[in-house]
């Protein structure tokens, strides 16, 4: 995950996930939709707004919107993006 303060007067996010995690862009595409989800659900209580930038993992297929949820929410916290 990358992070950076954005520019914009709202926060932005990008997701990159490439054909070495999945051959089939069914399964791609369902984890982009996990990731826009749990950015959703976290969006409001962020800082200040800031872009991010999303790369896929091997074994992120297989992740459920819970987890991303809570990896991606540990993360922001560790990085001080919000309480």
């Amino acid at each position: 995950m990358l992070v950076a303060p954005s520019d914009k007067a709202y926060s932005r996010l990008g997701v990159t996930v490439t054909l070495k995690i999945d051959k089939r862009a069914v399964v791609r595409n369902r984890i982009k939709r996990r990731v826009r989800e749990a950015f959703r659900s976290i969006q409001p209580i962020l800082r200040a707004p800031i872009d991010i930038v999303i790369i896929a993992r091997q074994g992120s297929g297989e992740c459920e919107l819970g987890q991303i949820q809570r990896e991606f929410k540990e993360s922001l916290k560790r990085g001080g993006y919000i309480e």
